[in-house]
């Protein structure tokens, strides 16, 4: 009876972006992103000394 419960309350790996890109439309204040003004910056350097080169 436990192992039921417990699966029940699962939620499938399929569907979880489902419902991530749902609440994200759902909260949106079409304000857009904050990247989308300022942009992206990548630091290269920190990279490849974290990789080790």
């Amino acid at each position: 009876m436990i192992l039921k419960e417990k699966i029940r309350q699962k939620i499938d790996g399929f569907v979880v972006p489902i419902i991530v890109r749902e609440r994200c439309i759902r909260n949106s204040t079409g304000k857009g992103s904050v990247y989308d003004e300022r942009g992206v910056t990548v630091d290269f350097q920190s990279l490849e000394s974290s990789r080790g080169q």
